[in-house]
């Protein structure tokens, strides 16, 4: 009798130590994932967000924005601001979509880039 008391305190102790093992696991994945999360917040803090002093994260919203809604006109318009586009530059883009050339908002935005502009390496062109 007194060697099944012994036991049973021993299974005690040992299903203790297995669930306080099982909690400090699951501190351990929580803590995981949020370390996870502030390694990408730190990677994304170090990703330049703006150059030449564009926004590039609001530049590559207005771009998707424009491919998603076809709204070219106010596409062309803030990219002429954000871009800095001449006078000539943003005539001739205005010109080729009226034409028809950049009807479509699946057709090339980025194409209204000029080569010289300081822009143009900002998209590889």
């Amino acid at each position: 009798a007194l060697l099944l008391t012994a036991e049973k305190r021993r299974n005690e102790a040992l299903l203790i130590a297995l669930r306080d093992s099982e909690r400090i696991n699951e501190l351990n994945e929580q803590a995981k994932e949020v370390l996870k999360t502030e390694l990408n917040d730190v990677r994304r803090a170090n990703v330049p967000r703006t150059r030449d002093g564009v926004d590039l994260l609001y530049l590559k919203n207005v771009v998707i924005k424009g491919y998603e809604t076809g709204e070219v006109q106010r596409l062309l318009d803030v990219l002429s601001t954000l871009l800095q586009f001449t006078p000539d530059e943003d005539r001739r883009a205005r010109k080729s979509f009226s034409r028809g050339v950049g009807s479509s908002a699946s057709s090339s935005v980025l194409g209204l880039i000029p080569p010289g502009s300081p822009f143009a390496k900002l998209f590889g062109s």
